[in-house]
């Protein structure tokens, strides 16, 4: 996965998202069951859910959690909370 696929699947999933979900992303649960979970956390629809889901785990499968991880912690667009977040998920 190039550097422009994986922006693109991070923008449909979303960089606070993608930290604060993370274990639920990374998870063993389906596809479908993981957007149903997520679609009760947040009230978002189910479409944008499975959208989330399927994005997320395909940036996790290819490798790029760690290099995500680090754009989140970068960024200055990111709430402090949200960089706290990826700094202790990147410490796992």
């Amino acid at each position: 996965m190039n550097d422009d696929v994986m922006m693109r699947r991070l923008r449909s999933v979303g960089m606070a998202c993608f930290v604060t979900h993370l274990a639920l992303f990374s998870g063993a649960q389906s596809h479908g069951d993981a957007a149903a979970d997520l679609q009760s956390l947040t009230g978002w629809t189910s479409a944008a859910c499975r959208t989330r889901v399927s994005n997320a785990r395909a940036l996790i499968a290819a490798g790029k959690t760690d290099a995500i991880l680090d754009l989140i912690i970068a960024s200055d667009r990111m709430s402090e909370g949200t960089r706290a977040a990826a700094r202790a998920a990147r410490a796992v």
